[in-house]
């Protein structure tokens, strides 16, 4: 740290702050740390340079911000992709339970037709029946 100038020492301080108290190094927190510490804030091609430099320093075991939001925003998609594909196998079991239903419906529909149709060739066939009944009947009573 000796050779450094002074704006590194100011943002390497303020990161130290930052990461140690469990805080993202944004540059937001950053220059906001800056200005408790009683430094300039400073530009953001200067922070960004410094805090790369402080990150170099200590390895990549502190990942940036961006890391940090990368990686939530990599499980977010993730999330949203794995509902997605649950609900598109939800729609076509759905679509299928449809279809089938429809199937259903249409040969009950068939079978309804064809009750109604045989109903009706019965209901013909009991009258012609009380009808030949009815002549007999008649033939009966006139021999009697």
């Amino acid at each position: 740290m000796a050779g450094q100038p002074r704006k590194e020492r100011e943002v390497w301080k303020a990161c130290d702050l930052l990461f140690s108290a469990g805080k993202p190094l944004t540059y937001k927190n950053i220059w906001d740390t800056l200005e408790e510490l009683g430094f300039r804030r400073g530009n953001s091609s200067d922070v960004k340079k410094y805090l790369d430099t402080w990150r170099l320093a200590r390895g990549k075991q502190y990942p940036s911000a961006q890391d940090a939001s990368s990686d939530e925003i990599t499980k977010a998609i993730n999330t949203i992709v794995s509902n997605l594909q649950q609900e598109t196998s939800k729609a076509k079991l759905a679509e299928m339970q449809t279809s089938e239903l429809k199937q259903v419906i249409e040969q009950l529909q068939t079978k309804q037709k064809d009750s109604l149709s045989l109903q009706h060739t019965l209901e013909n066939g009991i009258t012609k029946i009380i009808r030949a009944i009815e002549k007999l009947e008649n033939k009966i009573h006139e021999n009697v």
